[in-house]
């Protein structure tokens, strides 16, 4: 049984992912306006941005049209906002706007995002793609079932394969969210009424609602993955990432003290994490080992650690497709504001040695 909410099979090249950028539509308005939370939860030394607007599609999002929730309203490719921000990581949901869209524009939204990609690509960001969450269906306006559809078979997997073809992680947003207790509870799209799009019901905790907290996870949690061993995530996982795990092993702590999986706890599963992703090149030395009195404990946990299927460390390899189950979370935002006011809708997900499916 896997005891971590960020898995113990994370794995990560490189991560500089000192600026996280959340873009898309109002659904990443509204979990990147917590973010910032989830970080600093989590303990990930990152800061986090948003460049999201309500009822954002792909010709809003890349600048061909005018983006009406700006101050003033404008336009501006929200890729390319995000670069010019510094971030190092950038995060992309977006697709139910258009879906909703007539004629279908699934053919436009390939070539205006394909070209986004590029840009993203020859930049050398590292990108985390999130499928688009379910619409749900509206009795009322049969337009809600068919955006499901378009989301379902056309967007979300030509999302995840132009993941897996660049490398990046994939999350499978739409099914995972399925896996959750009560969740269509969290459909509302005013905070009042059962809705089809927006995840502003249920009872909020801190304010926040347990769908977008729950999103807001995943993100956090991908960006975990991807700095996977790398505790101060200045892109090499070293000696001073072990360090940072030695310095904190046994006590509660973040990613910054070396919590790995995300589990708040540092142990010996955060070692085989930090040990699996070490970089031979950053020192002219072997993998360190723990201490001996450290070794007999961490043997000790062994057997409840890395043997369950879904807690298997992993080897560097392109994303997978996965939806772990994971905690509860939530966050503010820093950065450009568009928020929300449309209806529309805009898991950490690890690459797997097992190929595994969380």
């Amino acid at each position: 049984m896997c005891v971590a909410t960020c898995a113990a099979w994370l794995t990560a090249t490189t991560c500089q992912a000192g600026i996280v950028a959340a873009t898309g539509d109002s659904q990443t308005s509204a979990y990147g306006a917590i973010l910032q939370y989830q970080f600093n939860r989590f303990g990930l030394p990152a800061q986090a941005l948003r460049f999201a607007s309500g009822g954002a599609s792909a010709p809003i999002y890349t600048g061909q049209a005018t983006d009406i929730h700006a101050d003033p309203p404008h336009a501006h490719d929200f890729g390319a906002d995000a670069l010019n921000s510094g971030a190092g990581v950038v995060l992309f949901q977006l697709g139910v706007n258009d879906s909703f869209l007539e004629p279908d524009q699934f053919a436009a939204f390939q070539t205006l995002i394909g070209a986004e990609f590029d840009a993203f690509q020859t930049a050398g960001a590292q990108v985390i793609v999130g499928a688009n969450l379910p619409v749900l269906t509206n009795p009322n306006d049969a337009r809600y079932a068919l955006a499901d559809e378009r989301v379902r078979t056309l967007y979300n997997p030509w999302l995840q394969t132009q993941a897996a073809e660049r490398g990046w992680l994939f999350l499978d947003n739409y099914h995972a969210i399925q896996q959750q207790p009560g969740w269509q509870s969290w459909y509302s799209d005013d905070g009042l009424t059962p809705g089809y799009v927006h995840l502003y019901g249920g009872q909020k905790v801190n304010g926040i609602t347990p769908g977008y907290d729950w999103l807001s996870q995943q993100y956090a949690f991908g960006v975990a993955s991807l700095c996977a061993g790398d505790a101060d995530m200045n892109g090499v996982v070293d000696g001073a990432d072990y360090t940072a795990w030695a310095d904190g092993f046994h006590q509660l702590g973040g990613f910054a003290g070396g919590d790995f999986n995300c589990d708040l706890l540092i142990d010996g599963a955060d070692y085989t994490i930090w040990a699996d992703n070490f970089s031979p090149g950053s020192a002219a030395i072997p993998v360190p080992e723990p201490a001996s009195w450290l070794l007999l404990v961490v043997g000790s946990w062994l057997p409840v650690i890395t043997f369950g299927s879904s807690c298997a460390a992993a080897p560097r390899q392109y994303a997978k497709n996965c939806s772990p189950q994971l905690g509860k979370l939530g966050s503010k935002a820093a950065g450009q504001k568009t928020t929300s006011g449309a209806a529309e809708t805009g898991n950490f997900c690890a690459r797997s040695r097992r190929a595994a499916q969380g």
